[in-house]
């Protein structure tokens, strides 16, 4: 059984190959113009994560460890956004009207939430402010993981992240949308959130050949359903779980993002049902792959010593 952190690599470098192979199917390039920073910080957190060797520092080994989580999860982010580029090539028509469909089945409606949240801008305003916590979220998790030495925690929620996205990939291949808001309001409607009409442009310029190149520093997100900020709301709840004092504020944070998900990301509520589950499935496999007993004495980087070892654990395994 290959450690928390192995299958971490493991997995990006099986993704990477992927990713390669179906860029190469659709016959399209990757830009990096722009993307740079992410590129150089991805790449130099890896390497000097990869070089370091504990020097009798805690504070350090954890922030070399935090530092490598953060490169990694940005790496996975990005590998994942350019494959759904690749996969919205290979597939024609939307579903939307189904989508609306498992709506009514719930019993709730999109349009009712988009009223009220109209209605009242504060509200809207901070609904808006949470759905962007996607970005913030992670660095405030793995600093806290790392500093109260949750660093295995943290390669197993690095796992379930990587195993949510190529599922939430593989099943956008096949269940293409345009989004809540443009269904109930029309493209020409005002104050349409971004993220729910800026990926229609670009699925069907991919679909018919007119964009060949995937842009890293400009990419839009294409997936509708399942919603991956969904997915994303309950493994940072997961992720942080092990940390008290950060229990309070990952649930409001990422509750609030949960909510603010079917507006300000135009998604139904069936996308959020879709993220929920798959962020589910993800938790439940990393979990399986690693026993406690592998957490507990093989993969934590710098666990604390067992009572009445003198020695320590080597950083990163």
């Amino acid at each position: 059984m290959p450690t928390a952190r192995n299958l971490v690599r493991i997995s990006l470098l099986a993704g990477f190959a992927l990713t390669v192979c179906l860029l190469f199917f659709a016959n399209l390039n990757v830009s990096f113009t722009g993307a740079w920073n992410m590129l150089l910080f991805c790449a130099f957190g890896i390497i000097f994560s990869h070089l370091y060797r504990p020097g009798g520092a805690l504070w350090l080994d954890r922030s070399v460890a935090a530092l490598e989580c953060l490169a990694l999860l940005s790496l996975t982010s990005l590998l994942g956004s350019i494959a759904s580029y690749a996969l919205a090539a290979f597939w024609r028509g939307y579903i939307d009207p189904e989508l609306a469909m498992f709506d009514n089945i719930l019993g709730l409606s999109w349009i009712d939430f988009w009223n009220f949240t109209v209605a009242n801008p504060t509200i809207n305003m901070v609904l808006h402010s949470t759905y962007m916590n996607i970005f913030v979220f992670p660095t405030i998790m793995f600093i806290a993981l790392a500093s109260t030495g949750n660093i295995a925690h943290a390669y197993r929620f690095l796992a379930a992240f990587i195993i949510s996205l190529a599922l939430t990939d593989l099943i956008f291949l096949f269940t293409p949308a345009k989004s809540a808001a443009v269904n109930f309001l029309g493209m020409d409607a005002p104050n349409l959130p971004p993220a729910s009409v800026l990926h229609i442009p670009v699925i069907e310029a991919l679909r018919s050949g007119d964009l060949q190149t995937v842009p890293l520093g400009n990419m839009q997100g294409l997936i509708t359903f399942p919603s991956f900020h969904a997915a994303t709301a309950i493994l940072f709840i997961w992720g942080a779980w092990p940390v008290p004092l950060l229990r309070p504020t990952t649930v409001l944070l990422n509750g609030a993002m949960l909510v603010a998900t079917p507006i300000h990301g135009g998604h139904y509520f069936v996308d959020l049902v879709g993220g929920i589950v798959v962020a589910v499935v993800g938790i439940l496999i990393a979990r399986r792959l690693q026993s406690s007993a592998d957490s507990a004495a093989q993969y934590a980087p710098h666990a604390e010593p067992l009572r009445g070892l003198k020695s320590k654990p080597a950083l990163l395994r």
